[in-house]
């Protein structure tokens, strides 16, 4: 990994973080839809982050998707229940940011903020992990 590779990497990280913070900001002032979006979006900057470690660049969430499988959950270095996460906060982001009267509870967005601290953590982890190795 080069110098370039790794400082995207660590930005990205460092946006995953301030994403979680943001959705539970969100979460606290009652902007449930906006809160399920936003742990969506820090579980992609942290994916984001690690593909960057193999110089991998993706811009549609399908692609992120399907490099991190490739990448990091079928080598076993980020465990498949983190995969099935992200997909199921991609439905649900959808659906917040897109439908008229997003169905989502205040429990659920924080169900949903708790899978994508859980998500950011594993991926943080082993992003220091990779940083730390090179």
């Amino acid at each position: 990994m080069n110098q370039v590779e790794r400082e995207q990497a660590e930005r990205f990280m460092a946006r995953a973080q301030r994403t979680l913070d943001a959705a539970d900001y969100e979460l606290q002032g009652g902007f449930v839809p906006d809160a399920i979006s936003s742990s969506y979006y820090a579980t992609l900057y942290a994916a984001k982050a690690l593909l960057a470690t193999r110089g991998l660049v993706a811009h549609r969430h399908s692609a992120v998707l399907r490099l991190l499988g490739r990448e990091f959950v079928e080598p076993g270095d980020l465990g498949k229940e983190n995969s099935r996460v992200i997909g199921v906060l991609l439905e649900s982001r959808i659906s917040a940011d897109y439908d008229a009267a997003p169905p989502f509870t205040a429990n659920e967005a924080e169900e949903h903020l708790a899978q994508a601290r859980d998500f950011v953590s594993a991926s943080s982890a082993l992003l220091d992990t990779i940083l730390h190795c090179d």
